[in-house]
């Protein structure tokens, strides 16, 4: 339970290390943590559990391929004014601004960037773009709608 909950950095490391040696032994080792990186780099399965109940439970790979999208982030000039538009793009699940950053989660793997770039240099000048899988703990909050929590 929580093997590396209030360690430092150098004992997280031993840990893993020999969890992993567990692994390569051929031994079942079971964590529970709230660190999805964690689990990610240790575990070949994952269960995803909210409330005392299985949500979802398969490698991470294809908890990403099924469960996905893709990420969208993007550095703008200025805040963007177009939030209602860029979520009526099918495909779009979610849009979160912070001031000029703005995160946008697709589902399925739509080609919809070129869609958002052309709304967005209407405004103005775009920064930065990067797009991404996401990660395993925006894999749990579109799984169980909530954040992690202790």
């Amino acid at each position: 339970d929580e093997p590396t909950l209030g360690v430092d950095v150098q004992a997280r490391r031993v840990i893993w290390d020999y969890i992993l040696s567990l692994r390569d032994q051929g031994k079942t080792v079971l964590i529970t943590t709230n660190y999805l990186e964690e689990a990610q780099a240790l575990c070949e399965r994952i269960a995803i559990i909210d409330h005392g109940k299985l949500v979802a439970e398969d490698t991470p790979d294809h908890l990403k391929q099924t469960y996905g999208g893709s990420v969208i982030e993007l550095e703008t000039m200025q805040p963007s004014t177009a939030i209602d538009e860029l979520r009526s793009i099918p495909g779009v699940k979610e849009v979160i601004q912070e001031e000029t950053h703005l995160k946008i989660t697709t589902q399925g793997m739509h080609n919809i960037a070129p869609q958002i770039i052309t709304i967005l240099t209407q405004e103005g000048e775009i920064k930065d773009i990067a797009i991404r899988e996401p990660n395993l703990n925006e894999i749990f909050l579109r799984l169980t709608g909530t954040a992690l929590r202790d």
